[in-house]
């Protein structure tokens, strides 16, 4: 799935010929008009054996670091299937939440999410985060990058920007297939019609993004399911969860996102 997703990724990409043109682009190594190549998705090596294929989507691509630490970005060959890239790499193999270059997976809080959807529909077996994710597909939605200085703008309510990546999201699901798609509420609300004429049987779970702010003032109004009561596997990975705000009454406020994931399910069932 991932070679076939590599020949359909490269062959949008090269014949969108370097647009959309509000994109980021590349500022080093003397690649100053050409975009960062849009990554597929990572496939778990077991996706396709699941009863239930789940594909999960975060919203969009934080390129920050690559500002910072120019380079890594500007060999295509990489940065198409840079989210198993990433994660190959022998320092984010040694984490406990391994890095594939999507934020609220690599903090473990969307991932959590899955676990839990998985859960419900699949098993609840004991699982390491690495193990979880040769087991579902995950990407960004948006293919391309909004970068202002080090800051990241994010243009899920915009319905022009996000028709450049309907291409890529079709070939996402013509491949991969998948059973259950998760992914930002924001996104499906503009995106209704071109998700559900191509989404096939997949059942779409539409949920807020799963960050700080979000769970601060949104998701926190749902009853907190007490720490005792969560399972081994999800208690587990909740304690990890102390970078990027997730700490403090931030984090007691995520025990309020199971409940809330339960309203979403029922929504839809």
């Amino acid at each position: 799935m991932e070679k076939q997703l590599l020949n359909l990724y490269k062959e949008i990409f090269n014949a969108k010929n370097n647009t959309p043109v509000w994109a980021t682009h590349k500022v080093t190594l003397g690649h100053e008009n050409e975009l960062v190549h849009c990554p597929i998705p990572f496939v778990g090596k077991n996706y396709s054996a699941q009863d239930k294929k789940i594909l999960l989507y975060a919203s969009a691509e934080n390129l920050s670091d690559y500002y910072k630490n120019g380079g890594y970005l500007d060999d295509d060959n990489f940065a198409v299937n840079r989210h198993r890239n990433f994660y190959n790499d022998s320092v984010s193999k040694n984490m406990f939440f391994p890095n594939v270059h999507i934020q609220p997976i690599n903090d473990g809080v969307l991932l959590i999410v899955a676990l839990y959807v998985y859960q419900k529909y699949c098993n609840n077996d004991n699982v390491t985060p690495s193990e979880f994710m040769e087991r579902i597909a995950f990407a960004n939605y948006c293919k391309y990058t909004i970068q202002s200085s080090e800051k990241n703008k994010d243009y899920a309510s915009n319905a022009e920007y996000l028709k450049e990546s309907h291409s890529y999201i079709e070939q996402d699901i013509a491949v991969l297939k998948p059973d259950i798609i998760i992914m930002p509420k924001s996104i499906y609300q503009i995106n209704k019609k071109f998700i559900d004429s191509i989404k096939g049987s997949a059942v779409i779970i539409p949920i807020y993004q799963i960050n700080a702010r979000n769970v601060n003032l949104r998701i926190k109004k749902y009853p907190s399911t007490e720490y005792s009561k969560l399972n081994s596997v999800i208690a587990e990975w909740y304690d990890k969860l102390e970078s990027n705000g997730f700490k403090g009454k931030t984090k007691e406020n995520f025990l309020s996102v199971f409940k809330y994931i339960n309203e979403c399910i029922s929504q839809i069932e």
